[in-house]
């Protein structure tokens, strides 16, 4: 038996913290599970990596790189600290997917989050997805795209200006 790291992307707006909520629009979270057992994730221990719209350049040279057969890899580091005095000193998270070869056979991809704190590596789940769902990672990125470029917000906020939400909302297709 296989057991499998899981993978999750999606969409968020809030997370409630207390009594607050905090508006997460313009990012899309990825999040990896550890497997306890095949089909058994251990939750509390996920990482989680939000794709912001600094990071769909790379992903989308990543992306087309990847269906030309080119031998590829993306790695996103996000350092909250990055650039003042104390850069290094926090929770760094890194997000890395590369294609895997194996005897110089392509045989799937790689995808991992690992999570630095003041330098040391407390964790890190990696797992490998085959074409078929490196394919449907690359879908979900380019649905959530407006969402991670705020374009979906804009445009509700200038309909609403212009007095034309409604309409759009009810628009038929």
């Amino acid at each position: 038996n296989l057991t499998v790291n899981k993978i999750y992307i999606f969409d968020f707006k809030t997370s409630k913290k207390g009594t607050d909520y905090v508006d997460k629009a313009g990012a899309a979270m990825i999040m990896m599970l550890p497997a306890k057992t095949d089909g058994v994730y251990d939750e509390s221990n996920k990482i989680t990596f939000a794709i912001s719209e600094n990071d769909l350049p790379a992903l989308f040279e990543f992306f087309a790189k990847a269906r030309f057969n080119e031998a590829c890899d993306v790695r996103l580091v996000h350092d909250p600290n990055k650039g003042k005095q104390n850069s290094g000193n926090s929770i760094i998270k890194t997000f890395a997917m590369s294609k895997i070869y194996e005897n110089g056979a392509y045989k799937g991809f790689g995808i991992s989050i690992t999570v630095t704190t003041n330098g040391q590596q407390n964790s890190k789940i990696s797992t490998g997805l085959s074409f078929g769902e490196f394919l449907m990672f690359e879908k979900y990125i380019n649905a959530l795209f407006p969402k991670i470029m705020g374009l979906e917000r804009n445009v509700e906020d200038i309909l609403n200006k212009l007095g034309m939400a409604a309409a759009w909302q009810q628009r038929d297709f």
